[in-house]
């Protein structure tokens, strides 16, 4: 059985920690640091949205009726009424 990832930018983000660990000279690793900045932004809220998400199955597991789990959503991460139901 193949263990595959369960987000897309898992390997381009691998890749780019590889390139910097490498010892590239000042222009590269400069470069490097500059696709981390203009990227991290996007990869925590895909962090943050897998965290919602799983969390939104694991209460539907255990029998937890839509408005407790939105309830949740809007304490644990500050979620808007609106933004939690996006999640359901």
């Amino acid at each position: 059985m193949k263990n595959k990832k369960s987000k897309p930018f898992n390997d381009l983000d691998s890749h780019k920690f590889n390139i910097c660990q490498k010892g590239w000279d000042m222009k590269g690793v400069s470069m490097c640091q500059a696709l981390m900045e203009i990227m991290e932004p996007q990869l925590l809220l895909r962090e943050k949205e897998g965290r919602i998400e799983g969390t939104v199955d694991t209460m539907r597991d255990f029998g937890r009726e839509d408005a407790e789990i939105k309830k949740t959503l809007m304490q644990k991460y500050s979620l808007s009424e609106k933004e939690a139901e996006m999640y359901l």
